[in-house]
Order: structure tokens, then sequence, then C-alpha cells
């Protein structure tokens, strides 16, 4: 194997890694900043609500004022007493009901689960009046729009890796062998020589003092020790 093609293949390598390193890296960030920012929404969503309900006047019967997601209508909020029943939802979820999570480990953690065929992130707070359990709060964000975003953010990441080692690959190639195309020369006129046996002919020097061109002198240093050694 040449060694601007094992050059090219360690380069392309490091660079794989590095590329699926960052859209990884890119990808988490990404899913996790989404996913925390519904987190806090449902929560903020709850405890807005929960603010705003009080006992009606002169009555121990809840007052809820009237909910409104017009502006975030993936968001669905119900409010529910102690015994289940739905005091008031927001008008998105129609007839369906959200679960009430208290009593469980997932009380004050917001859940994702399947509510009548349809994903969601569920958050459910306590109502306290006069710290007294009253009902429930319940909010929840439907994340299909985040995955779909995620979807597209993976879809976008996967084929610019792809066109990323193409097109960086053949720079590689096309660099490597520019660098080592003066040792293809160097390698064809040392045969030359050889096969002439004539040591009185020298390798052409490079413009460039580096290393390529110290070889040059170097097998100058060696054709002129044979030929003066042949003189003698």
């Amino acid at each position: 194997m040449f060694i601007r093609t094992r050059l090219t293949l360690w380069f392309l390598l490091i660079l794989t890694l590095l590329l699926a390193a960052f859209s990884i890296t890119i990808y988490q960030l990404t899913d996790n900043h989404l996913l925390t920012w519904v987190d806090q929404d449902v929560r903020k969503q709850a405890a807005t609500l929960q603010k705003d309900i009080h006992f009606c006047p002169g009555t121990t019967r809840l007052c809820v004022p009237r909910i409104n997601v017009f502006r975030t209508p993936d968001v669905y909020l119900q409010v529910r007493s102690l015994n289940g029943t739905v005091l008031a939802s927001s008008s998105n979820l129609e007839q369906h009901t959200l679960p009430i999570l208290s009593g469980t480990a997932a009380t004050g953690q917001v859940k994702e689960m399947s509510v009548d065929n349809l994903l969601l992130f569920v958050y459910c707070q306590p109502i306290l009046i006069n710290h007294q359990l009253q009902g429930y709060v319940i909010a929840a964000h439907a994340p299909q729009t985040i995955y779909y975003a995620l979807i597209q953010l993976k879809n976008i990441l996967i084929p610019g890796v792809v066109e990323a080692f193409v097109f960086v690959g053949i720079v590689v190639w096309l660099l490597v062998w520019r660098a080592m195309r003066p040792l293809e020369s160097l390698a064809i006129t040392a045969g030359e020589i050889a096969a002439a046996k004539d040591h009185s002919r020298r390798l052409f020097s490079r413009k460039h003092n580096d290393e390529i061109n110290r070889l040059v002198h170097t097998i100058n240093g060696m054709l002129q020790a044979l030929e003066e050694a042949y003189q003698e």
C-alpha cells in the first residue's frame, strides 16, 4: 500500500471519529435542550394556572379561570377535583381526560406517557389552599413538533457528515499526492542512475528547505562518494 494511501486512510479515520463525535454531541445537546424546555414549560403552565384557582366566595367550591391555550396549541391543561371530576379543561383537549399522577413516584415529575394514543409529557401539580389539598392541575405538552425537529436535524447531520467525508477525503488525497510527488520523482531519477550506473548524475534539489530537500542532498552526497571511490 502506498504511503499516500495510508496517510489518507489514517486522516479519514480521525476525521470520521471527529465528525461522528461532533454530530452526536450536537444531536444530544439539542435533544436535551428541547426536552428540558418542555419540562420547564409544563411546570410553568401548571404553576401559573394553580395560582389563579381559589374558593368561590362563601363556598368551598373551586373557582377555575378560563383556560386559554390559543398561543400554545401543543399544551393541554386540565383541573380536576380530589374525586377525579373534571372542573375545567383547555378546548384542545375536547373530551379527553389527563391522568392524575398523585400518590405515585411520578408526583412532582414530568412523565412521558401515552394518553388516548397521543404521546404527551404530563405534569401533575397539587392545588393547595390553606395547606389543604383541594385538587390537581394537570399540564401536558405534545412533543411531536420537537421529535419532528430532531428527525430533521438527524436528516441534516447524516448527509452533511457523508458529504464532508467525501469532500475532505478528495482534498486530502490531492494534498498528500502533491506532497509525495517529489518523492516519486526522486525514486524515478534514482532508478535511472542505478540502471545506467552513472554516478556523475545528481538529483535536482528543491527550493524548499524541507525533509525531501535534505534527502536529495544526502543521496547526492552518497553519489559523490561513489563517484570518487570508482575514480580511485
